[in-house]
């Protein structure tokens, strides 16, 4: 299981990052980037074979069901910054833990 930073609006998953592939501080600049009125900024824990059918359905342009997959197979999801949490149709899938391993510092 990895982390992963994810860039959802309600068309879906455009962004989808392996949080150890950036430094901490390109982070905070992709959070800060990524944040929009109509998006929301996510992590996210994924198995690798959960992560890895998440990639192939982007690069088939299935952005919704991208992101329909990622609320569903996710062990741990938490926003890490929301521009329009009305708009936001891919709230955590029930039994989905919310609580957890994210840190400040992708809020700064």
């Amino acid at each position: 299981m990895r982390g992963y930073v994810a860039q959802l609006t309600p068309a879906g998953l455009h962004r989808f990052l392996p949080e150890h592939t950036v430094s901490t501080g390109l982070l905070q600049e992709l959070v800060r980037e990524w944040s929009a009125r109509s998006a929301v900024v996510v992590w996210v824990v994924l198995g690798d074979s959960d992560a890895e059918a998440i990639w192939e359905m982007l690069a088939a342009g299935q952005a919704y069901g991208a992101g329909v997959l990622l609320r569903d197979r996710a062990v741990e999801l938490l926003p890490v910054r929301s521009g329009a949490p009305e708009l936001w149709p891919f709230a955590p899938a029930a039994g989905c833990s919310t609580a957890g391993l994210l840190g400040g510092d992708y809020l700064a």
